[in-house]
């Protein structure tokens, strides 16, 4: 828009003097405008989204580790958040929940797993009843829970288990494994 804006000026204007309309100036500024945006799509943003994604795992291990429980296969609910920018405009109602959940296998040999998870909102009301994927998991392995809702086209920093179109608060989860065959 700026660059037209400009073309249009400056044949408008061809005479003018300059601390009227500077066609090098808005040029210049167009440039560096343009630039941080660039800067900004290519290397901001996906550096947040790797970060982002390395603290939820960081603390889904934490949290794993936290929870000495006798269990075979620990379930971990990490987030329920919405991938908007304005989070204060009502352009943002209508995105849905994206849902973070892992799965960490306890036992010392390679298992496939399988998982329902129940996503309960704030009055404990049933948000979802979703299955996950059958995962293959190796000893202590860590993964983010797959299920038909997660996109493998998606960058990997920015999947999600499932969405909701409520924030989920709770869970009940309920896994079988077996051994890989």
């Amino acid at each position: 828009m700026i660059v037209i804006i400009n073309l249009i000026v400056s044949h408008m204007f061809k005479g003018a003097p300059k601390s009227f309309h500077n066609p090098k100036a808005v040029w210049v500024f167009t440039a560096v405008f343009c630039t941080t945006i660039l800067f900004f799509i290519m290397w901001v943003y996906p550096l947040a989204e790797k970060a982002s994604y390395i603290h939820k795992v960081e603390n889904a291990l934490a949290l794993s580790e936290q929870q000495q429980a006798p269990e075979e296969i620990t379930v971990l609910f990490m987030s329920s958040e919405r991938k908007c920018f304005r989070t204060h405009t009502s352009n943002c109602h209508s995105e849905p929940y994206q849902n973070s959940f892992f799965l960490k296998n306890n036992l010392d040999t390679q298992k496939e797993v399988q998982l329902r998870i129940r996503a309960l909102g704030s009055e404990q009301q049933e948000l979802k009843v979703i299955e996950s994927d059958i995962m293959t998991l190796e000893a202590g392995e860590l993964k983010l829970v797959e299920t038909e809702e997660s996109f493998d086209e998606a960058s990997i920093w920015s999947r999600s288990s499932f969405e909701t179109d409520r924030r989920v608060q709770s869970y009940e989860s309920l896994y079988r494994y077996r051994d890989v065959d």
